[in-house]
């Protein structure tokens, strides 16, 4: 994040736009997280929740929490790193390799209902067929 002399708002001033630009895509939670840890209020998080635009929430953010000081921006840099660091992969569930969803060999569980090809005569359990007029309300 920096030497070990340099202020964290210093840091931010130096980083801003490697933090813009790395910070919009996960804008929501870094907000989330500022607000869990006491560095934004209600109405600040609300406000900047509401800005349409992510470079701008992001570029707003850095000048309110440098307004607030440097336990502000040091809680700040934590909370960025944390949301913009990559996640563990164990615990990614957004990237699954297509090779675990794309697996053939897993056997449903029993009584399981599995959607078949349509005209193969399986459906779901309990529901009319569309073939049958008489079930299906016509």
């Amino acid at each position: 994040m920096g030497n070990a002399q340099e202020r964290p708002s210093e840091t931010i001033d130096r980083e801003r736009k490697r933090l813009v630009e790395t910070l919009q895509a996960d804008s929501g939670l870094l907000l989330d997280a500022l607000l869990a840890r006491g560095v934004l209020t209600g109405p600040e998080y609300e406000a900047l929740d509401a800005l349409p635009d992510a470079e701008r929430r992001v570029r707003r953010l850095l000048l309110l929490v440098q307004g607030k000081g440097e336990a502000a921006c040091q809680e700040l840099l934590r909370c960025a790193q944390r949301t913009a660091g990559a996640p563990d992969p164990a615990w990614d569930w957004q990237h699954v390799g297509p090779g675990y969803r794309d697996r053939s060999y897993d056997p449903p569980c029993p009584g399981h209902w599995t959607p078949e090809a349509p005209g193969s005569g399986t459906t779901c359990p309990g529901l009319p067929r569309a073939s049958d007029p008489d079930e299906a309300g016509g």
